[in-house]
C-alpha cells in the first residue's frame, strides 16, 4: 500500500509468510485452503505488530496470490490487486477489488463506469493488516479453473493498471517477447509510473 506509511514494510513481511505456503503443500501438513487461510492470518498479525513496534495507526499490503496445482489455478486475493486472464483474444479480470467504491457499485450507488472513476475506487475496504480487532480477516477465493496452453495469467497491482489502459496491457500480452513482465512495467513508466508497480504474467506453453 503504497498510499501509506510503512508499505514496503508490510509488503517484505507479506512476502515471506507466502513463503510458508508453499512449503506447507509440499510437506503437506495442510489443505491448500487452510495454508492461506493460515497466510492471510500470519500476515496480517505480523503487520500489525510492525505497526504497533514504529507507532504507526495504519499500514499494510494488498495482495493476490494463485496457486497451480493438479492441473488448476486457485485464485485469492485481499485488496486491489489483480489477476486477469489473457486467453489468447481477450482479457479479462477474474478478481475483484475491495474497495469502497466496488460496495457502493453493488449497493447501485455507482454504476461501474462512476465506481472505477471514483476517489473511492482507491479506498481499500479489506486488505493484510485490516484486522486490528481480533475479528478475523479471510481472503477472498475464486472458482479454479484450468489454463490453456497458449493463455497467460497477469498478477499486477494497481501500479501498472492505472497507469497502462486495457488496450495497452492487452496489446503487451498478446507479444511473444520472452519479458513481458517488464514489457508491462516499462508501459506503465512510459505513462507516468505514479505509483509502486508490480506484475507476474505466467504462461501455459504446452499442454504437456
Amino acid at each position: 500500500m503504497g498510499g501509506e506509511s510503512n508499505g514496503e514494510a508490510a509488503s517484505r513481511l507479506c512476502a515471506a509468510e507466502a513463503a510458508k505456503i508453499i512449503r506447507a503443500l509440499k510437506q503437506k501438513t495442510d489443505t491448500l485452503s487452510g495454508a492461506v487461510q493460515n497466510f492471510v492470518t500470519d500476515s496480517n498479525d505480523a503487520v500489525l505488530e510492525m505497526l504497533q513496534n514504529v507507532r504507526a495507526k495504519r499500514g499494510g499490503s494488498t495482495f493476490v496470490m494463485t496457486v497451480l496445482t493438479d492441473g488448476l489455478v486457485y485464485p485469492y486475493s485481499l485488496g486491489d490487486s489483480r489477476l486477469y486472464l489473457y486467453d489468447g483474444e481477450t482479457l479479462r479480470q477474474l478478481t475483484e477489488d475491495h474497495t469502497l467504491a466496488m460496495k457502493k457499485y453493488y449497493a447501485r450507488m455507482y454504476t461501474l463506469e462512476e465506481a472505477m472513476a471514483s476517489s473511492d475506487s482507491h479506498k481499500l475496504t479489506a486488505f493484510l493488516g485490516a484486522d486490528d480487532d481480533g475479528g478475523g480477516l479471510a481472503p477472498a477465493a475464486y472458482e479454479p479453473f484450468a489454463l490453456n496452453p497458449g493463455e497467460k495469467l497477469l498478477l499486477c497491482s494497481d501500479g501498472l493498471y492505472d497507469m497502462c489502459s486495457h488496450d495497452e496491457i492487452l496489446d503487451v500480452l498478446r507479444g511473444e517477447s520472452d519479458t513481458l513482465s517488464l514489457d508491462l512495467v516499462d508501459k506503465a513508466l512510459e505513462n507516468g509510473g505514479k505509483d509502486n508497480i508490480t506484475c507476474i504474467v505466467i504462461e501455459k506453453k504446452s499442454s504437456l
